[in-house]
């Protein structure tokens, strides 16, 4: 039998048994778990919150992502594709990212939305959606603790209402779930302060763009002493996001505790690194917690039927169907696309490109108009050497010549850190600069003049 479910078993025991000294009553039996990676898989290849980004900005035809969200969705792509680091202090990126990619859902949009992507096929096995993604033999922990008079609690850094939709299949509560918050509103609201509103029944609820909290380290401590109200005695998670949580149940004033970390370290059945979980396991010991470990204590891990096979990626050639600036593109979507010579073209500018040049870098002038223009389409390299896509306004009358410098600078791999529409910047010149963006036509004058830019004319 493995040293974790003996160690747990012998706590339960000793704490709920009313002879002994550690005798815990059962209205104080609180115990945490974390949800990715410590009940539900989190290897497909990546969290499930950022799975679903990645699909909201890169894949879903019915929404249009503004260019933080997709460089924020892009950053998991090319992370989970082709290993390119994710940039540091990635959880909070994605935080504001995903707040503003679902805002101005109602909660049951938002709900039906997370259970709809849940049924997809979970990538890298078979046999197993997304939503069926648990740790079978964690379920049977959450079943022994409840025979055993304890209130469990999801603590996750994922989204509360993301982690709400997941967890209800398994019969857990929403008031039993504490995550990462955004503000809601009223449908009625409006910019009004909830304390001036008061809410109609024929009213709904919605998501907001502005995050509350990430629910993470030391903020799972925080929120849980204001959700909860008590000390846990019993703490469960895999990572140093949950080692807060784990800490403050050890420290509790009044009772015997303990806490458990999982390691994914079965390479066989998951996609895990068993020599890094390893290494993670010698560090929880040295802290004090209990490991379970995937490899050795998991009969089975997500159940019978389901096997592990290799990641597989569809071709996405979206991006260059649909000209979306910025985003990184393959090889493989660039040859399914038409090859590299169709992605190199001057053309007169698309509606949707002239509507959102409209009060930006366009604005009604004696000097110059659409048909003056043109719309350059064109790939370019980064710094990371990553293929992007790029296009440029310029004046018709150069439009062919600057066609073929891109070219050839994308043939000698010359890196172009952005090449977006300055509207992406609401024409701010100095906000691109800040950015690195290569651009051409803006309609204004020379700082601190009168006198029309170069750019006022696509030059």
């Amino acid at each position: 039998q493995c040293e974790a479910l003996t160690a747990l078993q012998e706590y339960v025991e000793d704490v709920t048994n009313p002879d002994s000294k550690n005798f815990i009553r059962e209205e104080d039996r609180v115990a945490t778990f974390d949800m990715d990676g410590t009940f539900v898989g989190e290897l497909y290849p990546s969290y499930f919150e950022y799975n679903l980004l990645e699909y909201r900005a890169l894949d879903d035809a019915g929404y249009e992502a503004p260019k933080d969200v997709m460089e924020t969705a892009q950053e998991i792509r090319d992370f989970v594709r082709t290993g390119k680091p994710l940039p540091d202090h990635f959880d909070m990126k994605h935080a504001y990212a995903a707040a503003k990619a679902y805002s101005g859902m109602t909660l049951a949009e938002f709900d039906a939305y997370v259970k709809a992507y849940a049924q997809q096929p979970a990538n890298g096995f078979t046999g197993m959606t997304y939503g069926e993604s648990f740790f079978k033999p964690m379920l049977q922990v959450f079943e022994y603790l409840r025979d055993k008079g304890f209130t469990y609690y999801v603590v996750s850094g994922s989204d509360r209402f993301i982690c709400r939709a997941l967890v209800a299949r398994i019969g857990i509560e929403p008031n039993r779930v504490i995550g990462m918050d955004v503000k809601l509103r009223s449908t009625s609201q409006g910019t009004e302060e909830g304390v001036n509103h008061t809410y109609g029944r024929e009213e709904d609820l919605v998501r907001t763009d502005e995050l509350i909290i990430k629910n993470l380290k030391t903020n799972k401590v925080l929120q849980i002493s204001q959700e909860i109200g008590k000390v846990p005695v019993l703490s469960f998670g895999n990572s140093g996001g949950d080692a807060a949580m784990h800490n403050y149940a050890l420290s509790n004033p009044k009772y015997r505790s303990a806490a458990f970390m999982l390691i994914a370290d079965d390479d066989q059945r998951d996609h895990a690194n068993r020599e890094k979980a390893l290494a993670l396991g010698d560090q929880w010991r040295q802290a004090g917690y209990h490991v379970i470990s995937m490899h050795d204590d998991f009969r089975t891990i997500y159940g019978d039927g389901v096997a592990k096979t290799d990641f597989t990626f569809p071709v996405d050639t979206r991006a260059l169907t649909e000209w979306q600036a910025g985003r990184t593109v393959s090889q493989e979507a660039v040859d399914a696309f038409g090859g590299i010579d169709k992605c190199f073209a001057a053309e007169p500018i698309p509606d949707g490109v002239w509507a959102r040049m409209q009060g930006k870098t366009f604005k009604e002038n004696p000097y110059i108009g659409r048909d003056d223009l043109r719309h350059i389409r064109a790939l370019h390299w980064d710094y990371d050497n990553q293929m992007h896509v790029g296009e440029m306004i310029v004046n018709k009358e150069i439009a062919d010549r600057v066609v073929t410098i891109f070219r050839q600078l994308f043939d000698a791999k010359y890196p172009i850190q952005r090449m977006l529409l300055p509207d992406v910047y609401d024409a701010d010149d100095e906000t691109q600069m800040r950015d690195n963006n290569s651009s051409s036509f803006c309609y204004r004058a020379i700082a601190g003049t009168t006198k029309l830019s170069k750019h006022a004319r696509g030059l």
